[in-house]
């Protein structure tokens, strides 16, 4: 009965953290980490503009920390949110950076250049930058060589050279 009454006063306690960081993030919370739990709580929930909100406001710290895993995440809350200007200068940012996540980003500027810009040059000339950094895995190398022929299958209809 004690143990049980101690996990009861516990989650009473913790409850009321957790409270208090989702009220005020920016003063409760100093670790990135946290930062990236509350926007996996925020995604998981669709919350999208929230997540935003969240990340902007340890925008500076994040790019300090080199935290490109959670700056992605601010990238893709900016895509749903249909501000994608916001999440293309994030890309842009970590591509340059070279870090691992550096894939991702360029794939996500292709996308963009293909699907929003129809430029298939740029896209292709994107895909083909990220190519050195895309990581071992078999899908997503299956993946770039499906975007890199699709594209060059367009600008080959469009006569337009590479």
């Amino acid at each position: 009965i004690e143990h049980n009454v101690n996990d009861i006063v516990s989650l009473y306690f913790l409850m009321h953290q957790i409270a208090a960081v989702n009220e005020d993030p920016v003063g409760k919370i100093r670790d990135a980490d946290d930062i990236l739990s509350l926007a996996r709580i925020l995604e998981t929930r669709r919350e999208h503009e929230k997540v935003s909100e969240l990340l902007e406001q340890f925008e500076i710290t994040l790019w300090a920390e080199k935290r490109y895993d959670i700056l992605m995440r601010q990238a893709q809350a900016y895509k749903r949110t249909d501000a994608v200007l916001r999440a293309v200068s994030i890309w842009e940012r970590i591509v340059e950076s070279g870090a691992p996540e550096s894939y991702f980003a360029g794939i996500e500027l292709a996308k963009f250049f293909e699907h929003r810009r129809k430029d298939h040059s740029a896209a292709l000339e994107m895909t083909e930058s990220v190519k050195i950094a895309c990581p071992g895995i078999r899908t997503a190398r299956r993946d770039l060589e499906k975007r890199l022929t699709r594209l060059q299958k367009k600008l080959a209809r469009s006569g337009k050279p590479k």
